[in-house]
């Protein structure tokens, strides 16, 4: 996998739209990753699409699970925390 700088996504888009399209790469700005491409086509895009949605909910999921044990909290009390924002989200709406 290639590391991409933004510098070089602006001023080189030619070329780094065609390393890109061949394989994956890592796009930094100041020398701190903040995304990875894929390469895609007519053919995968919807799958792709579907599978990066997928690895973004699980992201997100770990890093909740994360967060709820740094604070002490069992599966079962996540559960009853997750209830309680659900409803406060409702009495917002």
């Amino acid at each position: 996998m290639k590391f991409v700088t933004v510098r070089d996504l602006v001023s080189n888009q030619k070329k780094t739209r065609q390393l890109i399209g061949r394989e994956g790469s890592v796009l930094t700005y100041n020398g701190k990753p903040i995304a990875l491409t894929i390469p895609v086509n007519e053919g995968n895009f919807e799958y792709m699409l579907n599978e990066a949605a997928l690895l973004g909910f699980k992201s997100a999921s770990e890093s909740m699970q994360k967060a709820a044990e740094k604070k002490g909290l069992k599966p079962a009390d996540a559960a009853d925390e997750v209830k309680k924002y659900r409803a406060e989200k409702k009495k917002r709406r």
